[in-house]
């Protein structure tokens, strides 16, 4: 009985396809499986010779290789060994025999030589075929040129032909201190200074600066005149009439960039003579209605909110 039962199983074992149990059917020495994509086929295996436009995936990498991959009319080394100019680089368009190099560190041409000038001698990431410099790391294209340091070396640092306070990366806006509100009694004649405080990242550049004066609400403009020289304005004022007098004043400063920063004042003078308390107090009527009318006008100036005030008292003797 288990004579004929060992016979039954081994006559069924010898029908079964040899490539079930991983065994070489097509005879090219790798069984089917991970080592042999087609077991029918003894050309086709893993890493097999490929082909060229034959449709069929020898190599078993799951593409068919062709003649020009990058369709720049030169057939790829692999495809064609025997041509007298084959592809170097059959993925890339502008790789083939005599193509013009290029700043790359690559052979561009197929000649099997990177040019001598397509190397990086100083370690900047650069290629000495577009470093102005390429022994020094400090230089290269794009390097970034700024601060009190580099822009005062005297050397040409990003590769960009301009050196220092020529370059643009050495050009940052100026800061001009900001103005402010000034409020003083006055004599008839007066002389008023003010000063530009301007701060520069770069020390060396020169600044040019545009002083302006206004007058404001019913100020004259005839009463007042404006003298600058460089960063210093001098504002000479002859008071007329009753005032207060209003002026608004700007100064533009502009560095060799043409960058430029404003800064702004503002000016308000009222008579001196009406602010200076008299000393016989109420017997100066006049004067005493005046300096309340003065203060009034002050509330108002200050921004704060216009109220009236009570006529001076008297009493009667």
């Amino acid at each position: 009985m288990k004579f004929w039962f060992a016979a039954a199983l081994i006559a069924a074992l010898s029908l079964v396809p040899a490539v079930a149990f991983g065994q070489d059917a097509d005879g090219d020495g790798r069984p089917a499986g991970a080592l042999d994509c087609d077991d029918t086929d003894p050309t086709v295996y893993t890493n097999a010779p490929e082909v060229c436009d034959d449709g069929i995936d020898q190599s078993c990498d799951g593409e068919d290789r062709v003649s020009d991959e990058d369709e720049d009319g030169y057939p790829s080394s692999y495809c064609q060994p025997a041509a007298p100019a084959p592809d170097c680089d059959d993925l890339n368009p502008l790789t083939y025999p005599g193509a013009l190099e290029r700043c790359n560190g690559q052979d561009d041409d197929c000649d099997a030589q990177v040019p001598t000038d397509e190397v990086d001698l100083d370690g900047d990431l650069s290629l000495a075929c577009s470093d102005c410099d390429d022994g020094d790391p400090l230089r290269s294209p794009g390097f970034d040129e700024d601060g009190p340091t580099l822009c005062l070396d005297g050397i040409d640092n990003d590769c960009d032909l301009a050196i220092d306070d020529g370059d643009e990366q050495c050009w940052s806006a100026p800061t001009l201190d900001e103005g402010e509100r000034i409020q003083r009694a006055i004599p008839e004649t007066f002389t008023e200074q003010l000063t530009a405080v301007v701060a520069d990242p770069n020390p060396t550049d020169d600044h040019t600066f545009d002083w302006v004066l206004t007058p404001l609400g019913e100020t004259s403009s005839e009463i007042a005149t404006l003298d600058a020289d460089a960063e210093l304005a001098t504002i000479e004022v002859t008071s007329s009439g009753e005032g207060p007098w209003r002026f608004a004043v700007e100064v533009t400063a502009t560095d060799s960039a043409g960058l430029s920063a404003t800064a702004e004042w503002e000016l308000v003078y009222l008579p001196q003579s009406i602010t200076e308390p008299e000393a016989t107090g109420c017997a100066q009527g006049g004067h005493g209605a005046s300096a309340l009318a003065v203060l009034a006008l002050l509330a108002v100036l200050g921004g704060r909110e216009r109220r009236r005030l009570p006529a001076p008292h008297h009493e009667e003797r």
